[in-house]
């Protein structure tokens, strides 16, 4: 029994020892950033209270960017600014190729009348960002 007992000891020392670190991934650096919309579509006809997709498509730079969300702030009761927010991971062997794809989000509006998107497209040479504005009418 008491060589039983050691070697338990001795394999839940080995266990510990050899095991994974939560710091395995400290060599891995990312960072968030903006990526441009490319161009948006919405549905021909929308009314309130419905609940409508929205496609936004875009370009990564790289295989090393991969989008994390849609940063979606309300500016006005009528106005949204839209942006893409991608994870770039650096210092990892990244495809060149850029990538073309798309993404949805749910536009519910709940008033009627004209609704102004900000799409973030890049930034100018001064670094100010700029947008594609896209103006939807909503129905009754």
């Amino acid at each position: 029994m008491r060589t039983m007992k050691k070697y338990a000891l001795l394999l839940i020392v080995a266990l510990v020892s050899f095991s994974c670190s939560i710091d395995d991934d400290e060599n891995v650096n990312y960072r968030f950033e903006f990526v441009a919309t490319d161009t948006v579509e919405f549905p021909s006809e929308i009314y309130v209270n419905n609940t409508y997709n929205v496609t936004i498509y875009y370009t990564l730079p790289n295989s090393c960017y991969y989008i994390n969300g849609i940063d979606y702030n309300y500016t006005d009761d009528y106005e949204r600014t839209v942006a893409l927010v991608a994870t770039v991971y650096d210092g990892t062997n990244c495809d060149a190729n850029t990538v073309l794809e798309s993404t949805t989000f749910d536009f519910k509006p709940i008033n009627a009348g004209t609704y102004t998107f900000n799409f973030l497209t890049g930034q100018d040479d001064n670094g100010d960002y700029t947008y594609s504005t896209y103006d939807v009418v909503v129905l009754e």
